[in-house]
Order: C-alpha cells, then sequence, then structure tokens
C-alpha cells in the first residue's frame, strides 16, 4: 500500500485541520481532527508486506503495544515524523538492514508508541 493509499483509507485531506492529539480512533483517524491532517504530516506503513511492532518505548526491550499489519498505516505523533530516539539494536527480518533509530507514531491502542525506523515504510501522508 502506498501512502497515497492510505491517505484515501484514512480519509485524510491535505492541508486541512491540525492533529494535536495523541489517539487515533477505531476507524484509523486522528482523534480530534475529524480525520484531516497537515499536508506534512506523517506515517508508518509495513514494509514488502512485513508487519511491524508499535512498541511501549523506543527498544525491543519494551512491550509490543500492537502488530501493524500490511493494509494499516500509522500516524507519526507530529508533522514529518520527527520524533525519534536511538534507543536498542533491532533486526527486523533477514535481508533487512538492522538499526537502532525508533520514531514515534500515534496507536491504535490509544496514546503513543515507538516503531524501529526501518521495519516500515515512512513518507508523507497527504
Amino acid at each position: 500500500m502506498t501512502l497515497f493509499a492510505a491517505t484515501a483509507l484514512l480519509g485524510v485531506a491535505a492541508g486541512v485541520g491540525t492533529a494535536s492529539a495523541d489517539t487515533i480512533d477505531g476507524m484509523g483517524r486522528i482523534a480530534g481532527t475529524e480525520g484531516v491532517a497537515p499536508a506534512d504530516w506523517g506515517g508508518a506503513v509495513p514494509f514488502d508486506n512485513h508487519s511491524f511492532n508499535v512498541r511501549t518505548g523506543p527498544g525491543t526491550n519494551y512491550a509490543v503495544k500492537e502488530t501493524v499489519r500490511p493494509g494499516d498505516f500509522r500516524p507519526c505523533t507530529t508533522a514529518g515524523c520527527d520524533v525519534y530516539k536511538t534507543g536498542s539494536s533491532y533486526t527486523c527480518w533477514p535481508g533487512r538492514p538492522s538499526g537502532k533509530v525508533w520514531l514515534k507514531v500515534l496507536s491504535a491502542k490509544g496514546g503513543s508508541g515507538w516503531v524501529a525506523q526501518y521495519c516500515a515504510t515512512w513518507g508523507r501522508v497527504a
């Protein structure tokens, strides 16, 4: 799924509204924004048909909050996905790069969580 397809899935309209809440509703929309976000809002989608985990902190030593499957999307907590931390190292799956950078996203389970940078595809939603 491309980010543009994820945009359609979420019902996000470019350049309208802001997203200040830190939860998304059951339909995958950012709560408190009626499903709209600024044009530079970014997010994560599964890479190459692989699922990824959203964790409670920036490392594999933190609990898995949810697993995001192909066809789904998680928006970043800030425009441009610019909230990141260096955490514990990870390997997503054989043949994919390993790393230590984690990005903060909104979780469908409420609040926010952390995703390993190389375990997802990142970019603009709108």
